[in-house]
C-alpha cells in the first residue's frame, strides 16, 4: 500500500506501508530552503560546509515527525540519474532529537577533479545539483550493527545472520573524512545517556587541518564529556607555518592533552620514518585503546567492513 501526503512547503511525499518495527521505504523527501551561515532553530536547508562537503536538510511530512533510525544503521538516497538507478548509503548528522527534518552531511566528487575518476561522484553531484523543493527517494534502514545502549552493541555477521550480543566497556574508532558521520551518531547516542560509562576512542583522519569535518561538533562533546570521549586528529599535511618533513607526513593532533603539531620518529621494521605528530615523548594510544591499529596508515585499511570486536573493546573502521 502506497499512501500519498502533501506536507510543509508543498512537498509531496510518498510513503511505502510499514511492517511493525521495520521501515524499507520512508518515500519522497524535499530539500527545503536555503540555510544562513548560523542555523536557527526553525530553518532548514543547504549549506556549503567547506569546498567540496555540503550539509543537506530535507523535511519530513511534518514538523513532529523523526526519522526512527536505529543508532548504528545508514539510510539509502536513490534517484534516477542519465536514464540509471543510482543508490548511495548514507549516515544522518542529525538524530530523533531533531524532529520535522534529516541533515546529511556530504562528500561532493567533482568531475574532472581526480584522474582515476574524471566523471566524479554521480550521486553526490546530483545532489549539488538539487533546488530547494527538489525531492529524492530515502530508503532503509540498514547495517550490520545496532546500538543499544550501556556498551551493547547487536552485530550481525552477514545480513542472513541473527544479531550476536556484544558489551564492551570502550569503543576504539578510525574515521577518514565523511567516514565520521556513522562514528559521531554512535559517539552522540553514548554521551547523551549519564547511565552509560561506555568510553569512546576516535582517531579521524583528513588531509588538512581544514578539511575535518564536524569539527565544533566533535570538540563540544569532548569538552563536555572528557572521561568518556577521547579525540585525536591526524592529517596528511602539516598546518601552514609548521617547519618539518612534508613527504609522506601523518599528524597526530589531541594527543594525550596536547594543542600542538610536531614531527615525530616512528621506529620499526622498514627502518626510521619520519611523521607529522605532537611534541610528546610519549607515544600514542597502544592496543589497549586501539586493537587493531599498528601503523598510521588509513590507506591500508580502505574498504574493510567495521570491525572486529575483540574481548570488551569494539574496532571500528570506516574510511571516505
Amino acid at each position: 500500500m502506497r499512501v500519498q501526503v502533501v506536507c510543509l512547503h508543498g512537498v509531496s511525499v510518498s510513503l511505502l506501508a510499514m511492517t511493525l518495527g521495520c521501515w524499507r521505504g520512508l518515500g519522497v523527501l524535499g530539500l527545503v530552503a536555503p540555510l544562513p551561515w548560523v542555523l536557527s532553530s526553525n530553518s532548514a536547508s543547504l549549506q556549503v560546509v567547506n569546498h567540496d562537503t555540503r550539509r543537506f536538510r530535507f523535511a519530513l511530512p511534518s514538523p513532529q515527525h523523526i526519522l526512527g533510525l536505529p543508532v548504528g544503521q545508514h539510510i539509502y538516497l536513490s534517484a534516477r540519474i542519465d536514464g540509471n538507478l543510482v543508490i548511495r548509503p548514507y549516515t544522518p548528522v542529525s538524530s530523533d532529537d531533531d524532529k520535522g527534518f534529516v541533515d546529511l552531511v556530504i562528500k561532493v566528487y567533482f568531475k574532472d577533479t581526480h584522474p582515476k575518476f574524471p566523471a566524479g561522484g554521480k550521486m553526490s553531484q546530483y545532489l549539488e545539483s538539487m533546488k530547494i523543493g527538489d525531492t529524492i527517494e530515502f530508503r532503509g534502514p540498514n547495517g550490520l550493527l545496532v546500538y543499544q545502549g550501556k556498551g551493547k552493541f547487536a552485530i550481525r555477521p552477514d545480513k542472513k545472520s541473527s544479531p550476536v550480543i556484544k558489551t564492551v566497556k570502550s569503543v576504539g574508532m578510525i574515521a577518514g573524512g565523511t567516514g565520521i558521520t556513522p562514528m559521531l551518531q554512535v559517539i552522540r547516542a553514548i554521551m547523551k545517556d549519564p547511565d552509560d560509562h561506555t568510553v569512546c576512542h576516535l582517531l579521524f583522519a583528513n588531509q588538512t587541518e581544514k578539511d575535518i569535518l564536524l569539527r565544533p561538533e566533535l570538540e563540544e562533546l569532548r569538552n563536555e564529556h572528557s572521561a568518556r570521549f577521547k579525540l585525536w586528529y591526524t592529517v596528511d599535511r602539516a598546518p601552514e607555518g609548521e617547519s618539518g618533513p612534508r613527504r609522506g607526513a601523518f599528524c597526530l593532533h589531541g594527543l594525550l592533552g596536547c594543542s600542538r603539531w610536531g614531527c615525530v620518529r616512528e621506529e620499526g621494521s622498514e627502518g626510521s620514518r619520519h611523521h607529522w605528530g605532537l611534541n610528546a615523548r610519549r607515544p600514542p594510544p597502544g592496543p589497549q585503546a586501539f586493537p587493531c591499529l599498528r601503523r598510521p596508515s588509513l590507506g591500508s585499511l580502505r574498504g574493510r567492513s567495521p570491525g572486529p570486536v575483540l574481548g570488551s573493546r569494539v574496532v571500528a573502521v570506516c574510511t571516505s
